[in-house]
């Protein structure tokens, strides 16, 4: 998303088996946060993979039980557009870095 002074916040896709759209990395930078940006880029993010025929959205982050202060916020940001906690997984990254998985049906 753009602004006058330039990009501000970014959502980056991938599809998997043509219907599960993954959202790879993201962003809004910390001066823009908290204004609706982020939700509004994924609101885009959704409607493009639905149309394309996605059924689910999968996005992966810290885990909760990593009790890192920014990740949390980041999975409160998930869960504010409806994503659900699916598995962790401490073998996809390592046991310092466990692997969150979200859901969302769309």
């Amino acid at each position: 998303m753009d602004s006058n002074d330039g990009c501000v916040g970014f959502f980056s896709i991938k599809h998997h088996y043509h219907h599960t759209g993954d959202i790879y990395v993201c962003g809004v930078l910390p001066e823009y946060q908290n204004k609706g940006i982020g939700k509004k880029l994924f609101c885009f993010a959704e409607n493009y993979l639905k149309q394309n025929g996605c059924k689910y959205i999968i996005v992966k982050t810290l885990s909760e039980i990593a009790s890192y202060e920014p990740y949390m916020r980041t999975q409160l940001f998930y869960k504010s557009v409806g994503f659900e906690p699916l598995i962790t997984l401490t073998e996809m990254w390592d046991e310092e870095n466990p692997c969150l998985i979200m859901i969302k049906i769309i």
